[in-house]
């Protein structure tokens, strides 16, 4: 076990230091060179759809968690889909097809939960109906 360990810490150091040749680091001349630096303007950003909790495969944040939640609700297949999806966009390697199938099953997975919340709701104010006092 010390042995991974040592070879561990030998292989994160080699990651750390990185090479950094002389040719490419820049020269005081050269960065006073060309067109001075402008901040970009805000752009203004497009309201943000609603997606239902666990089903936002394009969060980085999403993980083995949100995966149960799918799964509890839709099933193992759309949740390995989801796992996939999330995957193959934090590495930069999804294609427009299965990033479709993935917001189809997220699509799913929000109609679902406005099912479950409207239910709920003719619940509650049939509760509240027949326990107001008049």
């Amino acid at each position: 076990m010390k042995v991974f360990a040592a070879f561990v810490l030998v292989i994160s150091g080699f990651a750390l230091v990185g090479c950094q040749s002389e040719s490419s680091s820049p020269r005081p001349a050269d960065l006073n060179s060309g067109p001075p630096y402008t901040t970009p303007s805000p752009t203004p950003t497009a309201p943000k759809p609603e997606i239902a909790v666990g089903y936002d495969w394009r969060n980085e944040n999403w993980g083995s968690q949100d995966q149960s939640i799918v799964e509890l609700e839709l099933g193992t297949l759309p949740a390995d889909d989801l796992a996939v999806c999330h995957s193959s966009y934090v590495i930069g390697k999804l294609s427009n097809r299965k990033a479709d199938g993935c917001d189809k099953i997220a699509a799913r997975g929000l109609a679902l939960h406005r099912r479950q919340a409207a239910a709920e709701k003719v619940k509650d104010d049939a509760y509240d109906k027949a326990h107001t006092k008049k």
